[in-house]
């Protein structure tokens, strides 16, 4: 079966670390499309969020729409094929694809690699609390994740689970894992960790106590 191409998707549980990543490609050269650093964390976004590419955002919210009424995956696939397109930018990011991934990838998507931001569930459960004023999502999130790793390593889709905020602390985990996607990895996420974040929004042992 030939699938229709999807680019690099950055996901995740959200507060786990998507936009840095997100960001981080951005600063490595990467094309994210009509994107504004400056609008991280700014009107109606949670506290260090954005960079989502509005179109893939727009669809994905149709689609997380469908699954509410409790509407079957290949269902929703069908009755939104008229929606589904692959003109994006080289990198997307939006976490609402831990949860529509499946019916992407049953409209017959498949992504180039998916990155899977996760973070200890304390800190993320904090930062929910911090953000939306309630965490009362995280646990439906977090089986949507578990759902999406599953799903990609049996459609032999290519994922890297990416640490936060270990990615921007840790140079030989960062070089590690990003190694594939930077000529040097440890530049870029330095120059991005020291522009975006302030230090309580990355320190564990601050968060978890």
């Amino acid at each position: 079966m030939e699938y229709r191409k999807l680019p690099y998707v950055i996901t995740g549980t959200g507060r786990s670390g998507t936009t840095f990543l997100a960001h981080a490609f951005l600063n490595g050269g990467y094309d994210l499309g009509k994107v504004d650093t400056e609008k991280i964390g700014k009107g109606s976004r949670p506290v260090g969020g954005g960079l989502e590419c509005s179109d893939f955002l727009k669809i994905n919210n149709l689609l997380l729409n469908r699954m509410r009424k409790g509407q079957a995956i290949e269902e929703i696939a069908l009755e939104l094929e008229s929606v589904f397109h692959d003109r994006f930018p080289a990198v997307i990011k939006d976490p609402l694809y831990a949860l529509t991934g499946p019916i992407w990838h049953a409209a017959g998507y498949r992504p180039k690699h998916v990155f899977i931001c996760m973070r200890k569930l304390q800190p993320t459960r904090k930062s929910y609390r911090k953000a939306f004023g309630n965490d009362t999502y995280i646990h439906f999130n977090i089986e949507g994740v578990y759902a999406l790793l599953e799903e990609c390593t049996r459609l032999d889709i290519p994922v890297t689970p990416i640490a936060f905020p270990r990615i921007g602390q840790d140079q030989h985990y960062a070089q590690k894992v990003l190694a594939p996607f930077f000529s040097d990895p440890w530049a870029v996420v330095q120059q991005t960790w020291n522009d975006e974040l302030p230090q309580e929004q990355t320190d564990e042992k601050a968060e978890e106590r």
